[in-house]
């Protein structure tokens, strides 16, 4: 109802202070009503264009009603119809547009119809000039109300677009009407400044003809009085058509001014108002987008400074230097698709003597993969490492083989019951090294299983002995165990490995890495190096979207 009644003062108010002008004029200045004996034909004509302004204005007010309806849409007073919000959105363009249309042709028809009659009318002073007189006199009435009404109602209008038009785009709206900066200068000239001239100059070629054949004293005085009123009334009508005129203008420059100073002061949130139709408001729009796009490249500048922090966090993870360990080689690798990763590996010794080693692959990537990366490894080191209450001697080695054994079935039981509602697991192969046996105690949670190559080429699977960590709480993770032999070598690996594609879209595949193991038994880093490069020349430009992660062990002695 607000926004109803806003609407409705506004036009009757441009089109009261437009008549207010014409009646003052023509009655006061002018004097046909009395000279010419039209006082009666006057102000009957003066209502009908009451009368005609009022059924006009109700059309008017008919076709605003979709705009009033989806305020109070978005006001929660009424559900949202099929179509409205476009339907209220080009309406709201269009409003001022139209309220000046029929404006003007509510004018235009008095200035022609009034005119026309008096021809027809008897006891009525014979000038042929008077409909002249009139014509302009009411024509020039209804531009200067024609514009009151266009730039009030354009202020209006301009109230309602932030609420629909919140995110800027006002520039593309289907059917609606365009005015360009040029045509609205032009306009605001033409109604500022020569239609005062020409109304001046009709008034005073009127008077100064009629001085010819009347007194000319009387003739000056009542010139006087109409150059006075013309200047008066004119100078105030031209100034408040210019103000808001130039408001139409000025406004969205200044609000553009402050966006871009603000923008220069390192605040990339501010956005400038959309307030016009024209080329300024396509700059707004095109400026706000730059914003926009500033503001996203700030974010993403912010991200991976983040993220490279992140990464080197997460680095720290990592063993910085694989343990040397007798009569053992061990190498890694580990490459992320993303600046952090899921995938990781650790070795680390015992206190019983043993050495433990782990590679894993947490499911999903980014950041929550790599948060729970850094859990995951920090909980398996934790309780593998950690000591039972019935333990007898802190340096025996088969306590810490069943500790590090029973540390996934731990990790699973913390991740499932604390972090069960993430829906993040590991899949993950943990395995305990005697050196001086050569005894591999391991388990292996649903991860790829690792490939022992034998000395004499024959090669075996360490199957899973169980599912993924942290799937849910109570899983019983079952044990595996092997000997390696001087010449023996282990190499684990997580999925990325196999699944690198080809540019055809080709896996690499473990037969490629049981064919890379035939020949590069004699040292774990010359194979880690071989499938490395094996892998990534397989790749070739295809970009890594899995993390990519090796271990491998080599028995020497």
């Amino acid at each position: 109802m607000f926004v109803l009644r806003s609407f409705r003062r506004r036009t009757v108010g441009g089109n009261f202070v437009g008549m207010a002008l014409c009646v003052l004029y023509f009655v006061f200045f002018d004097s046909i009503t009395v000279a010419d004996n039209l006082s009666g034909i006057f102000y009957g004509s003066a209502g009908i264009f009451l009368f005609q302004t009022l059924i006009t204005g109700l059309a008017v007010r008919r076709w605003f009603r979709d705009v009033v309806g989806y305020m109070d849409v978005l006001n929660g007073q009424m559900q949202e119809a099929p179509g409205i919000k476009e339907i209220a959105k080009r309406k709201v363009i269009n409003l001022p547009y139209l309220s000046a249309l029929a404006t003007i042709w509510n004018w235009l028809a008095a200035s022609l119809v009034f005119p026309v009659m008096i021809p027809f009318l008897e006891n009525v002073s014979a000038d042929p000039r008077l409909p002249y007189r009139m014509f302009l006199g009411i024509l020039f009435s209804g531009v200067i109300t024609t514009s009151l009404v266009y730039f009030n109602m354009e202020l209006f209008s301009r109230e309602l677009w932030p609420k629909l038009f919140p995110n800027d785009k006002i520039t593309g709206v289907k059917g609606a009407w365009r005015m360009t900066m040029g045509t609205r200068i032009i306009i605001s000239l033409i109604v500022t400044g020569v239609l005062p001239i020409l109304m001046l100059s009709v008034v005073v070629y009127n008077k100064t003809r009629l001085m010819l054949a009347q007194d000319p004293e009387s003739l000056l005085h009542s010139q006087l009085a109409v150059i006075s009123f013309l200047l008066v009334g004119c100078t105030i009508a031209t100034l408040i058509v210019a103000r808001m005129a130039a408001r139409s203008i000025v406004v969205p420059l200044a609000n553009l001014e402050r966006a871009i100073r603000k923008v220069e002061a390192g605040d990339y949130n501010v956005r400038a108002p959309l307030v016009s139709n024209d080329e300024l408001g396509t700059v707004s729009e095109s400026f706000n987008n730059m914003i926009g796009v500033l503001r996203d490249k700030e974010r993403m500048k912010i991200m991976e400074l983040e993220m490279e922090q992140g990464r080197k966090i997460q680095q720290d993870f990592l063993p910085k230097d694989i343990p040397e360990v007798s009569g053992w080689e061990i190498d890694a690798d580990f490459h992320p698709a993303r600046q952090v990763a899921g995938d990781f590996y650790d070795v680390f010794k015992l206190p019983g003597g043993g050495v433990a080693f782990v590679i894993a692959d947490v499911c999903d990537k980014g950041v929550g993969s790599a948060l729970f990366m850094a859990l995951f490894r920090s909980l398996l080191r934790v309780y593998t490492l950690q000591l039972g209450d019935d333990c007898q001697d802190s340096h025996d080695y088969d306590t810490h083989v069943q500790n590090a054994l029973y540390a996934v079935s731990h990790t699973n039981d913390y991740i499932a019951s604390v972090h069960g509602e993430q829906g993040m697991f590991a899949t993950v192969f943990l395995g305990v090294l005697d050196p001086a046996g050569g005894m591999l105690d391991y388990v292996n949670a649903g991860h790829e299983p690792p490939i022992l190559a034998r000395k004499d080429g024959s090669q075996e699977l360490l199957n899973p002995t169980g599912p993924a960590a942290g799937l849910r709480e109570g899983i019983e993770f079952g044990h595996g165990a092997v000997t390696m032999e001087a010449g023996d070598l282990l190499y684990g690996y997580t999925d990325g490995v196999l699944d690198a594609r080809s540019p055809k879209g080709e896996a690499f595949s473990r037969k490629r890495i049981l064919s890379l193991m035939e020949g590069a038994q004699d040292s774990a880093h010359g194979l880690v190096l071989s499938v490395d490069k094996a892998l990534f020349k397989h790749m070739a430009e295809e970009p890594q979207f899995d993390d990519i992660t090796m271990i491998c062990l080599r028995r020497k002695t």
